[in-house]
This record gives C-alpha cells, sequence and structure tokens, in this order.
C-alpha cells in the first residue's frame, strides 16, 4: 500500500490515520517499534508520535482540524506505540460530541467528483508540470508548523489541556545534556530526569511530537545551550543514524552552535526502556565519548546478529 500512501499527500486528502507502531520483520514481531512508519517519513504525510492515550485521543481531534485548514489539505498520522498504548488500559477524558463539533467545522470538501460536473482528479501529468504539484505539497507542509500552534491553542481554549506543541521541553534550562525521546519512553525518561538532577546532574529532555514536518527552529533554540544532544531512536535505518537523530543534526549542521549529536538505537522491536537504561543514556552524553551511533540491549542472551 506505499505508492497510495502518496496517493494521499499528492490528492491533498486530509486523511488522518491512527498509526500503532509495530515492528516490521523478518523475523515476526509485532512490537512496538517506529520503523513502520518512519518508512513513511517522506511522502508527505503530517507525523505526530504521542506518549500517552489521552495525548493520542486529543492529537486525533487536532490532526483533523489541522489536516483540513485550507493552507495544508495534508494527510495525517498519529502514532502511537503498541501494546504501551494500544493494548493497555488508561482513564482520559473524553470530550462531548457538541464541544467537538464546535472545535472541528464542517468539513469543505475540494477534490470530490460532482455528478454533472466536468472534471479529472489524479489523472497523468507529464514533466512539465509534476514538479509543481510536488512543489504545492511542499509549500503546504512549510505552512503546517504556523497553523499547528493556532489548532492548539484553540484546543486548549476550547478543551483545556495542551502537548506542548511540536517540540515540548522539560528541565533543560542550563542542561550541560540534553536527549530527545518519541513515544511512550518519554515518561520514563521525564522521572530519570527528575533523579539526575536531584543527584546534581544538569540534564535535560524534549519530546518530538511532531516529526513531520520537522521542527528545525525548535530544535536550533533547544541547543542554544546544551553542549550535548542525544536522541533515542526506536527504530533503525541504514544510514548514519537514526531517523530522529539524523533530522536533529541536519537542524544543527548551519546553525549558530551546534552541540554534538549523539544518536542512541533502543526499544527496537519492543524491547523496554527503563529507567536504568535512560540512565545509561545520559551517563554516555556526560562522558568524554565521542559521540556516535549507540546499539542498545545487543548484549542481551540470545541476540544474534543475524536475528
Amino acid at each position: 500500500m506505499h505508492e497510495l500512501v502518496h496517493w494521499a499527500s499528492g490528492m491533498r486528502t486530509p486523511v488522518v490515520m491512527g498509526v500503532v507502531n509495530r515492528a516490521v520483520g523478518p523475523p515476526w514481531n509485532i512490537g512496538a517499534d517506529h520503523t513502520d512508519s518512519m518508512s513513511q517519513r517522506d511522502t508527505g504525510w503530517i507525523q505526530f508520535y504521542v506518549e500517552s492515550n489521552q495525548e493520542v485521543l486529543d492529537t486525533v481531534l487536532e490532526a483533523f482540524r489541522l489536516a483540513e485548514h485550507p493552507e495544508v489539505r495534508l494527510p495525517a498520522m498519529v502514532c502511537e506505540d503498541a501494546f504501551y498504548l494500544s493494548h493497555t488500559v488508561e482513564p482520559v477524558d473524553v470530550p462531548d460530541a457538541a464541544t467537538v463539533d464546535s472545535f472541528l467545522p464542517p468539513r469543505e470538501p475540494h477534490a470530490v467528483l460532482v455528478p454533472g460536473q466536468a472534471m479529472r482528479l489524479g489523472s497523468f501529468t507529464g514533466p512539465d508540470h509534476y514538479v509543481d504539484f510536488r512543489r504545492e505539497a511542499a509549500d503546504a507542509m512549510a505552512r503546517v508548523p504556523k497553523v499547528f500552534e493556532e489548532v492548539e491553542a484553540e484546543y486548549e481554549r476550547i478543551f483545556g489541556r495542551s502537548h506542548g506543541g511540536a517540540l515540548p521541553s522539560y528541565r533543560t534550562d542550563g542542561a550541560d545534556a540534553i536527549l530527545v525521546t518519541m513515544g511512550t519512553m518519554t515518561t520514563t525518561a521525564r522521572s530519570v530526569v527528575d533523579e539526575l538532577r536531584a543527584e546534581g546532574q544538569k540534564v535535560g529532555l524534549a519530546k518530538l511530537r511532531l516529526f513531520r514536518p520537522f521542527p528545525e527552529d525548535a530544535v536550533r533554540r533547544l541547543a542554544a545551550s546544551a553542549d550535548r544532544i542525544g536522541v533515542a531512536d526506536r527504530a533503525y535505518t541504514f544510514g548514519r543514524m537514526g531517523p530522529a537523530a539524523t533530522e536533529v543534526s541536519a537542524a544543527l549542521y548551519t546553525a549558530p552552535r551546534h552541540p554534538a549529536v549523539t544518536s542512541f538505537l533502543t526499544g527496537i522491536g519492543g524491547r523496554d526502556v527503563t529507567p536504568h537504561e535512560v540512565r545509561h543514556l545520559f551517563e554516555t552524553l556526560l562522558s568524554s565519548e565521542e559521540p556516535k551511533t549507540h546499539w542498545l540491549d545487543l548484549e542481551e542472551e540470545g541476540v544474534k546478529a543475524d536475528g
């Protein structure tokens, strides 16, 4: 179905897709892993990665408002970690339908077949004009950050909740090292930050909530004072770093201040990211080691390179 993911964005169709992130085979595995949606990161979809079931609910509603906005009209994925969120029970505040209707204005379809009206949708386009459609989609994606700020502000006004924007931070003021996380591991990492701060370690945390479009400006602000940044990816690629770490490094490449970026590949295939492991990530960041890509958990019994 990969090609149709492109079709949805190319047709500027404001689909909202709930993605339960699971590992891809082989070998067969259905644990939490972001490789499935990360492999679709360049298909023209907005991508959210959420931490809790309340955030799932809230972000789905925000995603509809954002995707259908006339300045955007792009599909969106709301990605949640398998089993940690999809197969657990957590109390959430479910708003009533009337309040939701007040937040989500009636949809105005812009690309539908109308009986008696001649039109064509998604038909052949040659090289002379194809690039113009790609540029239009790119321009729409570039407008997402501003529109998303407006959407989240309106959501907070109506529902009383905000999840902090594209890259919410935690105790990053004066931090020597900052860890960037995605999804449910953020909850664990936040408690470890509190423990390390109590021990006198200057560490902080940032949750990468909006991955597409990538919040480049927010990352640069985050790096304004920190000497070291680590990025925990629950996905692997065959590049130099994990996918989120690659984006963070690229965002900082031409920044006035470019702290070292260390890539951590952890939680792959559903492995638990424990407080002990998060503490190890911070210890690695604070050490004198040169930045590089670290695969976590490979020492575990029974893990072999050939799977």
